[in-house]
């Protein structure tokens, strides 16, 4: 019950990856058990989990200080008892490491154990509730990027759209903490020179007077923006030349593509930086 979101989030997570790396090695699909759990461990439990978990281990509550740390190597030792039959030495090292913290008994990790899972942690609505603070941060921290904004910088923003509500109570201090933002404050209209970031349908409008150079900033991105158009046409007339087409390899047309689609997502956030800054 005094689970924090992200906690339910990583949890529920976590049962996800363990039961479908299970599933792999049970049909002896090693490469496919190793990417679910290297895509739960680097892209979900080091690059959010941990970052959320920071604030309470560095904070003063001893309470919340102790779940997170709970969860942090309960979930870290479970994982590397899955991942042990792929990287034996690896998590052999690391499970010896985290034993003292983990209440863990065993000599090895393989007589450790398969971890098993006290109850069901599937909490579809924690999944979903994080998808969104993640868009959400992922946006704002790619407009920031964009404008080469430093995440030490803090910025203050406005948000507006149906996500609004949740972002302005639960979700604040996970949105203000990853995004660097010093305040988020309800919509009541657009602040003057702001540029938005836009996720879920959601709309964060980060005021920028002061942060960035308008003029300066303005010919930067028009001279990315021409480099996007440049590389937009330079792979457009490949993929349309019929010698490629009927020469190349599969992998080869394949890869142009996602270049042309990566090279249009650029100039669509390039134009929308561009209008907002103009």
């Amino acid at each position: 019950g005094g689970l924090e979101l992200a906690d339910r989030w990583i949890l529920s997570r976590y049962q996800a990856t363990l039961a479908k790396a299970k599933t792999h090695l049970d049909a002896y699909e090693t490469a496919a058990a190793a990417e679910a759990l290297y895509a739960f461990l680097w892209d979900e439990f080091c690059a959010w989990h941990i970052e959320l978990a920071k604030g309470r281990l560095l904070g003063p509550d001893g309470a919340r200080k102790d779940a997170a740390r709970t969860i942090l190597v309960q979930v870290l030792v479970g994982t590397l008892k899955a991942l042990h039959p792929l990287m034996p030495f690896v998590t052999e090292e690391i499970y010896a490491s985290l034993k003292p913290y983990a209440g863990e008994a065993a000599r090895f990790v393989l007589k450790g154990g398969y971890h098993a899972l006290d109850c069901d942690w599937s909490d579809p609505e924690a999944e979903k509730e994080m998808a969104l603070v993640m868009a959400a941060v992922t946006s704002i921290r790619s407009l920031r990027a964009q404008l080469r904004v430093p995440l030490d910088m803090k910025l203050a923003a406005v948000v507006e759209g149906p996500f609004a509500a949740k972002a302005l109570t639960t979700h604040r201090a996970y949105v203000t903490l990853l995004a660097g933002l010093e305040s988020l404050e309800p919509f009541s209209a657009r602040p003057p020179q702001s540029a938005t970031a836009v996720a879920e349908g959601v709309t964060f409008h980060i005021p920028l007077v002061g942060v960035i150079d308008f003029a300066k900033e303005r010919e930067r991105l028009g001279k990315e923006l021409a480099k996007a158009e440049a590389d937009i046409a330079k792979i457009e007339a490949k993929v349309k030349n019929p010698d490629f087409l009927a020469r190349a390899p599969a992998g080869q047309i394949a890869e142009a593509k996602v270049q042309h689609e990566a090279a249009c997502g650029r100039r669509v956030e390039l134009r929308k930086t561009l209008a907002d800054l103009s």
